[in-house]
């Protein structure tokens, strides 16, 4: 649905977009929990079980809860139940597979911890940028598989000449081993990683190539404090070079609608899966035209 005046979703300039690899596309808890991975909701009741809080206020908020685990428990109850409801066997959707094939792009961005975008991407052997903690020093997984550790503004002599497309793990991710893991999931590691300057968030490489696209960001909840800081700094980045940016979420009202086409950003309330197949339809009549 949209609201506000807000016109219906234009599929066929966004797939152009995609296509030509003019768009960012931005995972949100949505674009997985459409395919069977838990909301951010979901993960809060599972921590209020884990560490055995019946009464909690807030205990669908997860960066309340969590911050709360830790100070009543510890982190390593978080990382057991995050692994345990992330770690399941899940494939990647329509969504993560149909995005994956577009060769054109070249960056995809996802808040997630899960590897729902890894898996659909493997083909194209990408690079993972993955964000562990420390300012400015980001986590590089080659595609050939090696880890190496680098400062942010080490990235573009590091990935600049490569073909292969970059996933950048906003938010931190799970780890091969569980005493590896590093993301952002508290009240107080979000605020710490939002208060930074921009260049200590994102590797300047990146925001250069976002400040020329488009963004389309995929199943958020635009009520949630630290998503509202996120994009709007990602707003500010490309200030002095307006472009329309789409938003496909959950639970936006008319007023959010509105705030965000004044950012240029077109925000419509519908399902994940549906949207996908729209896409989709479009995909396949401009390929019907171009014979």
């Amino acid at each position: 649905m949209s609201l506000g005046g807000i016109r219906n979703i234009d599929y066929q300039e966004i797939w152009n977009r995609l296509n030509s690899g003019d768009i960012v596309p931005f995972f949100g808890a949505g674009a997985s929990a459409c395919y069977g991975l838990p909301t951010g909701a979901t993960l809060a009741a599972s921590l209020v079980e884990a560490g055995q809080f019946p009464d909690i206020r807030g205990r669908d908020d997860l960066a309340l809860v969590a911050s709360y685990v830790v100070q009543m428990k510890d982190s390593i109850v978080i990382r057991r139940t995050v692994r345990q409801a992330i770690n399941s066997a899940h494939e990647p959707g329509r969504l993560h597979e149909l995005l994956a094939s577009c060769e054109a792009i070249k960056l995809y961005v996802t808040t997630n911890y899960d590897d729902l975008l890894e898996l659909a991407l493997a083909p194209r052997r990408p690079w993972w940028v993955i964000y562990r903690g420390l300012p400015g020093t980001v986590s590089c997984r080659t595609p050939e598989g090696d880890w190496k550790t680098a400062k942010s503004e080490e990235l573009r002599a590091l990935i600049l000449a490569s073909p292969n497309p970059i996933i950048l793990k906003l938010h931190g991710s799970l780890a091969e081993q569980p005493a590896d893991d590093s993301f952002l999931i508290t009240e107080e590691q979000y605020i710490d990683f939002l208060g930074r300057p921009q260049e200590s968030q994102i590797p300047s490489m990146l925001v250069s190539y976002m400040q020329v696209r488009s963004f389309l960001f995929l199943g958020y909840a635009l009520r949630d404090w630290n998503v509202r800081v996120l994009l709007r700094k990602l707003q500010w980045a490309t200030s002095d070079n307006p472009i329309m940016s789409w938003g496909i979420v959950r639970d936006a009202g008319e007023a959010e609608m509105v705030l965000w086409k004044k950012r240029n950003v077109e925000l419509h309330e519908i399902d994940l899966r549906q949207f996908v197949t729209e896409l989709e339809q479009s995909r396949n009549t401009i390929k019907g035209a171009m014979g």
